[in-house]
């Protein structure tokens, strides 16, 4: 089983290096902060996440899986919506 996770690419401007599978990879900024809020610091966590399944380089992959991201966010055990970091008064807004 996998989590998904939805969020807002950000500035194309802002990346930042992570490893996955002793690979380095690019990211954009808003998805590393998301990733450091959202991991478990004891335990792995699979998420699915287009940015880093979807090879973005690649038009005919693109073309290919973006059309079934439904299915993707329908099967996850649970889905994380990732509206950035807490502003002071985000709070508000929730309740």
């Amino acid at each position: 089983k996998y989590e998904a996770l939805s969020y807002t690419w950000g500035s194309p401007v802002h990346k930042c290096p992570i490893t996955i599978n002793n690979r380095p990879c690019l990211i954009w900024g808003n998805l590393y902060t998301a990733l450091l809020a959202l991991r478990y610091e004891d335990k792995p966590r699979h998420l699915w996440i287009d940015a880093i399944c979807i090879n973005q380089d690649d038009i005919a992959e693109k073309n290919l899986h973006i059309p079934q991201m439904h299915l993707v966010y329908q099967r996850a055990a649970s889905v994380t919506v990732w509206l950035g970091p807490p502003f002071e008064d985000s709070d508000v807004a929730f309740s």
